[in-house]
Formats: C-alpha cells, sequence, structure tokens
C-alpha cells in the first residue's frame, strides 16, 4: 500500500486529499456532520478567561473539576488537556448505539443552559469533536489523566454518590 497516494478527491477550497463528505462550510472532510452516524460521547470543556494568573486557573481548574464529579451525568474521564483547560468526557451512549442528531441537541441545550454559566466553553459543545485523549502528549504538553471509569452509570449517578 502506498501510503502517499490520496484516500479520496482533493477538496478545491482546502486542498484535503483524505476527504470523504462536504462540511457545513462546503469543503470536503473526514471530520464533517454528514460523517458521523452516532453521537455516543460529549465533551464538556472549561477554559479560563484570557489573562487569567496561574493561580486563578488553579482554582478555576479545581472548581470545574469540582463540578464535573457532582453531575448526575455519566463521566467517563476527566482530564487536564496540557494546557489550562480541564476536560470532562461524558457518555452519551444509552445502550442503542449512541444518540440521534436531535437527541444530541436537546443534550447541547440542556448543557448550555446549565453549565456554561459555571465555565463551560459553549464552543466546544458541537456533534463533530476532536479532544485531546489523556495521558498521550498532545502539541508538545502531557494530557494528564485525572479520572477514568470505563463503564460509567449510565443512569448518570454523580461520582461522588458512587
Amino acid at each position: 500500500m502506498d501510503i502517499q497516494r490520496p484516500c479520496g478527491p482533493v477538496c478545491e477550497r482546502c486542498r484535503n486529499r483524505k476527504c470523504f463528505r462536504k462540511s457545513e462550510e462546503g469543503c470536503l472532510s473526514l471530520r464533517s456532520g454528514p460523517n458521523v452516524t452516532a453521537w455516543r460521547y460529549l465533551v464538556l470543556e472549561h477554559d479560563p478567561p484570557h489573562g487569567a494568573s496561574e493561580d486563578e486557573i488553579e482554582h478555576r481548574a479545581r472548581l470545574w473539576i469540582s463540578l464535573l464529579v457532582q453531575l448526575a451525568l455519566p463521566v467517563c474521564a476527566i482530564y487536564r488537556s496540557g494546557g489550562k483547560s480541564v476536560h470532562g468526557l461524558v457518555m452519551l451512549d444509552d445502550g442503542t448505539g449512541g444518540l440521534t442528531q436531535e437527541g444530541f441537541r436537546r443534550i447541547r441545550e440542556v448543557v448550555l443552559r446549565s453549565l456554561v454559566p459555571y465555565g463551560a466553553d459553549a464552543q466546544s459543545v458541537t456533534p463533530v469533536r476532536l479532544t485531546r485523549m489523556p495521558n498521550c502528549h498532545g502539541r508538545r504538553r502531557f494530557q494528564t489523566l485525572l479520572y477514568l471509569d470505563p463503564a460509567p452509570d449510565p443512569d448518570g449517578v454523580a461520582i461522588t454518590e458512587r
């Protein structure tokens, strides 16, 4: 197999050679909404405000982690992104293989209404979302795993109550 050979058509706009479907912007992409068949996970990301001091960043990270462990959601993992943000990975799969697009939209509305006032990054709550993997190096920084539960309670019992 020739690794240099493109596996799909070339997008005229972005010149991406590993394309399958058109994104909302009109570019062909592997990471476009039409390529998603089910929504199994949701990333809850918290970024401190720009210009925050190191002490404030750490304080806000601890508050965000405290909030994540008290949520009645099936939290799979909590990890630092290698920078200033803390991510919570929430399982959305209800045993049927993941949520539909409409189901994801309903969850998104609840998350935005409930968690953005506490520091959730509204821009990160999207149906097509890449996330950094914990316990790996990304952008030359280590993504630190803080909590892992590969099979969280699907009823969403808070971590503190388990």
